[in-house]
């Protein structure tokens, strides 16, 4: 499920301004209403092979990120493990031209209180970003 973009915000699809894009979505995790995960993912592809693909690697995070009843981190290394796993598996039956390579950010959702602690010295961000690997293991 993609949600609309705020006011002033917009996404290029065919060349096209437009207020919904396939790259975007605030996804819901399990749990108690009150303590339910909810996650701004975005993906963006370093190719156009990838920017085709991406799309379809938010919507997995998401379908994923349906099933966890899990601390923020462990949902944020379980999301990007299946992304990975995603981008893998097609490029791994994929010919070298339709390869994919693609970022992916997630970011909880404005209003909650908290945030992603993934990585760095600190720690502490609001969210967590990784690029993923173009070229099968």
């Amino acid at each position: 499920m993609t949600e609309p973009l705020q006011v002033g915000q917009f996404a290029i699809v065919d060349h096209e301004p437009v207020d919904r894009g396939p790259n975007a979505g605030t996804f819901h995790g399990r749990g108690p209403a009150d303590d339910r995960v909810e996650l701004f993912i975005v993906a963006e592809g370093t190719t156009p092979a990838g920017e085709a693909f991406a799309g379809h690697v938010v919507s997995a995070m998401g379908q994923a990120l349906a099933g966890l009843d899990m601390s923020l981190t462990g949902i944020l290394r379980r999301l990007f493990a299946e992304a990975e796993r995603v981008v893998l598996d097609w490029n791994r039956k994929s010919i070298a031209q339709h390869r994919v390579a693609l970022g992916i950010s997630c970011s909880r959702a404005a209003g909650r209180a908290g945030g992603a602690g993934a990585g760095g010295a600190g720690g502490g961000g609001r969210g967590a970003w990784r690029p993923l690997r173009s070229a099968p293991a």
